[in-house]
């Protein structure tokens, strides 16, 4: 997701504000750019690339008390300073920041008259039809987002006014007041502990450095603050080389916190009945979050015996008679701020099916929509290829589908299985897998989720051919692909099926692969080994298998010279379809 921030106060430091502006780089960006006023006129800086290139071409004397900032990642027009923003209106009266996407921006486009556009962004159309709308700037502001459509969070400027116009819609936004004025940002981890407002869809405000004042369909109406549960120190690196090494390493502390928390939590979560009186339940999620979706779909349906499936939100959202009154729907994201599941959410709603959120964020606009929210205690999670959280949610699944988990043990094994676990593995490994020109990720049962999840890390930080498969479907296609240029990552920590995985090892040492099995067994054979903890219970073995995955990735990734915590064309949150 993009990253917004805008100012409006005293003088101050240009550098000052685009501190901020770095608060929100673990989402991904590929160019940022600032405009402020002087002189009645807007300055407008772009660079591609970090922030800090950014900041290298500003002057420390440059000072505003009103200016727009932005992280772009590009999803209309290609990666420039052209089309970073901000985008300046074509009479340079306006300069906008936007998150989302206006849905119809070619038609207002033709309208207006292409030869007026001067980037191939949508967003340069919220700019130039502030200069078509007559009247005053507020009029004007009013006007042009009843002509839009799409999502939005939108901060604007005028070159002979000190406000700031912002408007919200399907993309977050919230204000805080500091000592030196009134910041506006798309996460709250610019306010640095500050108590803050978080518009509503369908809701803007209009910001001098004395008032704030919010609108709602052009009315005057009211917003409450809220309270700052952000810890600032949650993105300070301390004594790691990057924030995926640090967030790896804080899964035991994340496991331990789940327990304490939900042994008192889980009282609630048995007042709610989220299972009693449901036909179906519907667990849906994207990328990392489906995966746990589809271990927590196996887990629900041992428990409870209830017809539970995981979909992946992208396509729920366009399915019809899946959900209905008697679903419960299991929505599962970190950021809580995802496109394709918010939009699930808010199909399920207006079914009038129980909504469950289980997120990180609980300040978030899935939080806020859910009939009930399962926290993950995770902290605040800066690599873009998540780690701690994916743990966090296989830990609250464990939870959930425990019956009795007070009486039964549940949360003493969570902290004792905390106590244990280990990431290590043998690092002659990584160099065989940057040899590699495929990597395949093996496994049945629980194990092949698992495998879907390694293969995921490994492929979105080292931008190696990865690919995690369930071990009995090699023989249908994928063998075809195994040979001595091949590693496999054979995962193996259910005793019943492992004779059956280690068949599927020997097919693909005959064929010249390299093989590591990753197991809480003894076993033995023409292969690497990495020995797992054992775990009390079958399901907590998956986050014992996925730490030395998730470690692996980090390091093949450094290895290769990539950053980790910032990959190519991904962002932390998707918050465009």
């Amino acid at each position: 997701m993009c990253g917004i921030v805008g100012y409006v106060g005293k003088n101050i430091s240009v550098k000052k504000i685009l501190a901020k502006l770095q608060n929100l780089e673990y989402r991904g960006y590929d160019s940022a750019g600032f405009a402020y006023i002087k002189n009645n006129n807007i300055v407008c800086r772009k660079k591609v690339g970090q922030i800090v290139n950014l900041i290298n071409a500003t002057n420390d004397q440059e000072q505003a008390d009103i200016c727009i900032c932005h992280t772009r990642w590009a999803t209309h027009g290609k990666v420039c300073e052209n089309n970073a923003h901000p985008q300046v209106s074509y009479n340079n009266n306006f300069a906008v920041v936007h998150n989302g996407i206006i849905e119809n921006y070619n038609q207002i486009k033709e309208k207006i008259g292409i030869n007026k556009f001067s980037s191939q962004t949508d967003s340069e159309v919220i700019a130039n039809l502030m200069e078509e709308i007559s009247g005053a700037i507020e009029t004007r502001f009013f006007e042009m987002l009843k002509k839009i459509s799409g999502s939005y969070a939108i901060c604007l400027i005028e070159r002979s006014s000190k406000k700031l116009y912002v408007a919200k819609n399907k993309s977050p936004l919230y204000i805080s007041q500091t000592e030196d004025g009134y910041f506006v940002a798309s996460d709250i981890s610019c306010f640095e502990g500050n108590d803050y407002y978080s518009l509503e869809d369908g809701m803007c405000a209009i910001i001098d450095k004395d008032n704030l004042k919010f609108y709602k369909d052009s009315k005057p109406c009211k917003l409450q603050k809220t309270k700052n549960i952000y810890h600032i120190d949650d993105i300070k690196l301390s004594k790691f080389s990057h924030f995926m090494q640090k967030e790896i390493a804080e899964t035991p502390q994340i496991l331990f916190n789940i327990a304490k928390t939900y042994s008192k939590l889980v009282e609630t979560i048995k007042y709610k009945n989220l299972f009693n009186n449901i036909k179906n339940v519907v667990l849906s999620g994207c990328g990392t979050a489906f995966h746990a979706c589809l271990l927590g779909e196996e887990w629900i349906n041992d428990t409870y015996n209830l017809n539970a499936r995981a979909y992946i939100a992208s396509e729920l959202r366009y399915k019809e008679n899946i959900i209905d009154k008697n679903t419960l729907v299991l929505l599962v994201s970190q950021s809580g701020e995802t496109a394709d599941t918010l939009a699930v959410m808010n199909m399920a709603k207006e079914i009038g099916a129980k909504v469950v959120a289980m997120t990180n964020i609980e300040y978030s606009t899935l939080a806020g929509g859910a009939d009930f929210v399962l926290p993950l205690c995770a902290g605040q999670e800066i690599g873009v290829a998540s780690t701690k959280v994916y743990s966090a949610m296989l830990a609250v699944f464990y939870i959930l589908s425990t019956k009795n988990a007070k009486n039964t043990g549940c949360f003493n094994k969570i902290i004792t299985f905390s106590r244990q676990i280990s990431a290590k593995f043998d690092k002659n490994i990584i160099e065989i897998v940057q040899k590699s020109k495929r990597v395949f990720f093996i496994g049945r049962g629980y194990d092949g989720i698992t495998a879907q999840e390694g293969a995921l890390k490994l492929k979105e930080i080292t931008y190696k051919d990865a690919c995690g498969y369930y071990a009995g479907e090699l023989k249908h296609g994928t063998i075809a692909l195994v040979d001595e240029n091949t590693i496999v990552f054979a995962i193996i920590t259910n005793k019943n099926i492992a004779a059956k995985t280690l068949n599927a090892v020997e097919e693909v040492c005959s064929r010249g692969a390299k093989v590591v099995v990753l197991t809480d067994q003894n076993l033995s054979g023409n292969f690497n080994y990495i020995k797992l903890q054992t775990a009390a219970d079958e399901k907590l073995a998956a986050i014992a298998a996925v730490l030395p995955l998730q470690s692996l990735a980090y390091e093949v990734a450094v290895k290769c010279g990539f950053n980790p915590d910032r990959p190519r064309n991904l962002a932390k949150s998707v918050t465009v379809e």
